[in-house]
């Protein structure tokens, strides 16, 4: 999937979630703006490649989790779509949320359904 078509997906989750979460995001010394611009409108910009792109989405995502609703979290589902789940912490180890994480770490999620 394109990378700046997630992170587009990403941070309109975030706007709905927490409006001051996405303001700090986009501010003007926040880490959108570190971000280059071409690369935020082009996936195959090699920009999405470095250490630096991966940090920023993991910001986001993180700034998505601190804002979503207890026991929900930002995870991807099916490889191509990334949604908001609802996450059994019984099965996660602490471990996996280290500050040396680089990927999303595995978690045991539902797909919360409207009724």
């Amino acid at each position: 999937m394109d990378p700046a078509i997630v992170l587009e997906r990403l941070l309109v989750a975030l706007s709905v979630l927490s409006l001051p979460a996405y303001r700090r995001l986009l501010a003007p010394d926040g880490p959108f703006a570190r971000a280059p611009a071409t690369a935020l409108r082009d996936g195959s910009s090699s920009w999405w490649a470095t250490d630096e792109a991966s940090g920023f989405l993991q910001t986001v995502i993180g700034a998505i989790n601190d804002a979503a609703p207890a026991g929900y979290a930002c995870s991807c589902a099916e490889g191509d779509r990334i949604e908001i789940v609802r996450v059994d912490t019984r099965e996660l180890d602490p471990r996996q949320f280290g500050a040396g994480v680089s990927i999303s770490p595995a978690v045991s999620a539902v797909r919360a359904r409207a009724h």
